[in-house]
């Protein structure tokens, strides 16, 4: 144990002092390069300014850094909500560290934070590229309230179009389009995959494309951008070397079954994180009841 509290004792101070820097380096990039000058109004100015910005300054100082700072006291005892607390210092820090369910949750936690990037931050933005290149105005209008409305419809009723949506039984939304694909007959569905691996294909080569021809996009875009293409890629091949599908498989029928969608843990995080990125449609999503749950992880 004590190891532990040595181990963990080097984390904290490392996070601390990446902390410190961060802030010095927040503070210094908004930190005017000359002094301002306080003569005559502007210093008026200057508490008018700080009267105006007092409530709000106060309310999240009561609201968010106080609760904080009280939940970080609570991290170094072993609290208790009737009896006496106890102060155990880094123990906590120490068990989480060396416990294998920790670090399994935080992969999760940044797989989720990458969904929410990659699928639920990128295409709304190549949406809206999309959208302002619509021809006529009466067309815009129309597609920018198709896309919105689902932000001012009711979340409970989003709760049960999601529930509909991804329910694992054969009668849902998404697995009834899915089977119908089964209804296609050789020549349907061979055009269907033929014409699905053309648009992915085509959607990587926009990603690779786009850095190029725009000469003056940042040098961070392009790198994401290629590096989206990149995740394509690896994913189509993959799934290749999985034997999840050959190149057998583009001609001929469909042979679909229906999928568990948020009951499996493989699917869960594509079902939750993107949509819970796009917005207030997915404010609800935490309440609906059916989440995957591994036997032998976490709850996703």
């Amino acid at each position: 144990m004590s190891k532990q509290r040595r181990t963990a004792t080097i984390v904290l101070v490392g996070m601390l002092g990446l902390f410190l820097l961060g802030g010095i380096t927040i503070w210094r990039s908004f930190a005017p390069s000359a002094p301002i000058s306080t003569e005559g109004g502007i210093r008026c100015r200057f508490v008018w300014a700080w009267i105006l910005l007092a409530p709000a300054l106060l309310l999240t100082i009561g609201w968010i850094y106080l609760p904080l700072g009280g939940g970080l006291a609570l991290a170094f005892t072993d609290y208790r909500l009737v009896i006496e607390n106890t102060f155990v210092g880094v123990d906590h820090f120490a068990t989480a560290i060396y416990e294998s369910d920790f670090w399994q949750g935080l992969g999760r936690s940044f797989y989720f934070v990458a969904l929410m990037l990659v699928l639920g931050f990128w295409p709304p933005i190549l949406l809206a590229l999309l959208l302002d290149e619509v021809p006529t105005v009466p067309l815009k209008y129309a597609f920018r309230t198709l896309f919105y409305l689902p932000a001012i419809i009711s979340g409970v009723i989003i709760i049960f179009l999601w529930k509909q949506l991804y329910d694992s039984s054969p009668n849902s939304v998404l697995n009834r389009l899915l089977l119908s694909l089964n209804s296609l007959g050789p020549v349907s569905a061979s055009s269907v995959k033929l014409v699905t691996i053309a648009l992915f294909g085509s959607l990587i080569g926009l990603l690779l494309w786009l850095p190029i021809q725009m000469q003056e996009m940042s040098r961070l875009m392009r790198a994401t951008l290629w590096f989206l293409a990149g995740i394509f890629l690896a994913t189509i091949t993959g799934a290749m070397t999985r034997g999840a599908f050959a190149p057998s498989d583009l001609v001929g029928q469909f042979h679909l079954e229906p999928l568990r969608w948020t009951d499996s843990p493989q699917m869960a995080m594509f079902c939750v994180g993107p949509t819970h990125g796009l917005g207030r449609s997915g404010a609800g999503l935490s309440a609906v009841p059916g989440s995957a749950k591994d036997n032998t992880g976490p709850v996703v």
